[in-house]
């Protein structure tokens, strides 16, 4: 079965899921955004993160990625 995928703010995040991004991340995030065109055509950037269960998309900006 495929993995659940969710496109989502860092600031909606559970304290539990950010903290093992944290882990998963420990230099930052800023060199492993990637870019993708959402359903409306514009381009976002995310960080790609994935539990058992989930495969994330958490959108942010590269300037958010510095300062978190």
């Amino acid at each position: 079965m495929a993995k659940k995928r969710i496109v989502i703010n860092y600031e909606k995040l559970t304290e539990e899921i950010t903290n093992k991004i944290k882990l998963e991340y420990p230099d930052g995030f800023e060199e492993n955004l990637i870019t993708f065109t959402n359903a409306q055509g514009a381009f976002v950037s995310a960080l790609p993160f994935e539990t058992e269960e989930i495969y994330y998309l958490i959108r942010m900006t590269e300037g958010e990625a510095r300062r978190i």
